[in-house]
């Protein structure tokens, strides 16, 4: 029902909106926990990993690392953990930048 294009944008969003769990004092910060933890249980980023966005898994792995700290709880960095685990085993080649 979506082109490939529309879901590359919808990926973008999502990615965009992670950055949001870097701050976890923050007023929103609750809301980006949320997103966080339906993309890593519904597993949303598999289509991305069928759909040969690199550039795209790149991002989520940096914008991830670039977020989490040790001010976060163990379930933050459990759904993390998740989210890249299941790309690394969706992947069939993982390339040099990532």
């Amino acid at each position: 029902p979506f082109s490939s294009d529309d879901l590359k944008v919808v990926f973008e969003l999502f990615i965009s909106q992670l950055a949001g769990l870097a701050d976890a004092d923050g007023p929103s910060f609750r809301r980006y926990f949320y997103l966080l933890e339906r993309l890593a249980i519904v597993k949303s980023f598999v289509p991305m990993i069928d759909l040969k966005c690199d550039d795209l898994v790149r991002n989520l792995f940096e914008k991830l690392f670039e977020s989490i700290s040790e001010n976060h709880s163990i379930r933050v960095s459990k759904h993390m953990l998740d989210i890249l685990g299941t790309c690394l085993e969706e992947v069939d080649h993982i390339g040099q930048p990532l």
